[in-house]
């Protein structure tokens, strides 16, 4: 997963060949961080957030503003139009200061797709963590395909959840309540709980909750017609 503290780039890998955190290379302007899978989100992001602060990875935290170039095309994500810039050294998509970053602009539909669910995946996987810290669960795996009758379905059994792959359509707000109620249905939490977390942690929760019930209602009408 990808975070930005301080304006600088972490790709998070875990790793069991490191007892704690260990900091890698320099890819591009993003810094690779190998971490134990023990490590709690809360414990890894005050790390690298004094770390960064500290600015004592000069080396690592240089920015190849010579390979960068501004490109004019935009991207549909999360409900609006991301500008995309160039960056032939990067890896991979990814998202930073509101502006996409790419290794080359895609020339296909396909190409296009394969970037909306590489970010929509990057954005839900933090969030996943947080819950999984929180709840004190683990998911085993989190799936994205296209789903029929829901935005999302949970195997308890497996311990895993399974988005649809189209979500990077919807707004970041509505993603990270609909994460949250995908973890809320894996623990088997009480409603009053739920609704305390939401209260606690994720922004205009009740908005979010009237549109995916609507449009559960919605999705469920158009499957009783078809019978």
């Amino acid at each position: 997963m990808y975070l930005e503290i301080n304006q600088i780039s972490f790709n998070i890998k875990p790793s069991t060949l490191v007892k704690g955190i260990s900091i890698g290379d320099n890819n591009g302007g993003i810094i690779d961080v190998l971490v134990n899978p023990h490590i709690g989100q809360s414990e890894l992001y005050s790390y690298l957030q004094n770390l960064s602060a500290k600015a004592v990875m000069p080396k690592a935290i240089a920015v190849q503003t010579a390979q960068t170039q501004q490109a004019a095309r935009q991207l549909p994500l999360f409900e609006k139009m991301y500008s995309c810039v160039v960056n032939p050294l990067a890896q991979e998509a990814y998202l930073s200061k509101g502006v996409l970053m790419l290794a080359k602009i895609p020339k296909s539909k396909a190409g296009i797709e394969k970037i909306q669910h590489r970010i929509l995946k990057q954005e839900i996987m933090p969030i996943i963590g947080f819950w999984e810290e929180k709840l004190e669960v683990f998911v085993s795996a989190v799936n994205f395909r296209k789903l029929k009758s829901s935005h999302f379905s949970v195997d308890i059994s497996k311990k895993e959840i399974t988005f649809h792959s189209l979500l990077h359509r919807k707004s970041i707000t509505f993603i990270a309540y609909l994460t949250a109620i995908a973890c809320f249905k894996l623990t088997g939490i009480r409603e009053e709980e739920q609704e305390a977390y939401l209260a606690k942690y994720v922004p205009d929760w009740k908005r979010n909750e009237r549109i995916f019930k609507y449009e559960e209602d919605e999705r469920n009408k158009i499957t009783d017609n078809g019978r």
